[in-house]
């Protein structure tokens, strides 16, 4: 793992002969190291400079898959690289994980117990999965994403998520080159958080105990419905609104 990791940072032309043979010859040794060894020698190649070099020998030579304990997705990973890089942004070692191993909520947990992640490292990589059917797909083609059904996501998801999210789907629609069209449009949803901020729900609990509804279960439900029927109408303003929107709800629960 070490001989990779010091490949991808320091290496120069060609990987060692040598010293590659010496490392297929010995690669079921790689089951014996602690998940904690492969996730501390793994995050730190990722972020090398030569990390897409140095995965794919470790990938043609039977290696990657061992140490990670899963069929790796070197191309998704590839393309983060590429996107990265087109965006001026640092390299993020959970977010390159993800791109290399995460193909669907299973892979969080089976990575997760394999490198022995934190729960603040799981929890980052469970908004990293594919999107759901009730969210926005972005498998649809990029012509038809639209920026309202964006902001509704920010929304939902916050805006670390959000940017995972946006970054990982738009590396996973394609392994090879996109057309320039499809690039900006990825670039316009990716910079999202810099044109628009998600507001805070307009009211709270005790706005409607304070209009006389009486606290308890029915609350917190009909918090909910308004804040379904708010996104859904694209987060609207308009005070007078809002309150008859509210107590409409109110007075049907």
């Amino acid at each position: 793992m070490r001989f990779f990791r010091f490949f991808a940072s320091y290496g120069s032309g060609e990987i060692d002969p040598i010293g590659l043979s010496a490392c297929i010859a010995e690669r079921s040794g790689i089951e014996g190291l602690s998940g904690e060894r492969i996730q501390a020698e793994t995050l730190r190649l990722l972020v090398a400079p030569r990390a897409v070099q140095a995965l794919r020998v470790m990938d043609e030579n039977d290696i990657l898959q061992l140490a990670l304990g899963t069929r790796p997705k070197v191309n998704v990973f590839e393309r983060l690289v590429s996107i990265e890089e087109s965006l001026a942004l640092q390299p993020d070692d959970l977010l390159r994980l993800a791109a290399l191993t995460i193909e669907q909520e299973q892979d969080v947990l089976a990575i997760t117990s394999k490198l022995k992640l934190s729960n603040a490292q799981a929890r980052r990589l469970s908004f990293t999965t594919p999107l759901d059917v009730d969210e926005l797909d972005f498998t649809i083609p990029i012509s038809k994403l639209d920026e309202r059904s964006l902001r509704q996501m920010l929304y939902r998801l916050g805006t670390r998520a959000y940017l995972d999210r946006c970054l990982l789907t738009w590396a996973r629609s394609c392994d090879g080159d996109g057309d320039g069209d499809g690039e900006l449009v990825w670039k316009k949803a990716y910079e999202l958080p810099q044109r628009w901020s998600a507001p805070s729900l307009p009211f709270s609990g005790a706005d409607l105990i304070a209009r006389g509804f009486k606290a308890g279960p029915s609350i917190g439900k009909v918090l909910s419905q308004f804040e379904t029927w708010w996104v859904l109408e694209d987060f609207p303003q308009d005070r007078q609104l809002l309150e008859t929107k509210l107590l409409e709800l109110a007075n049907c629960a």
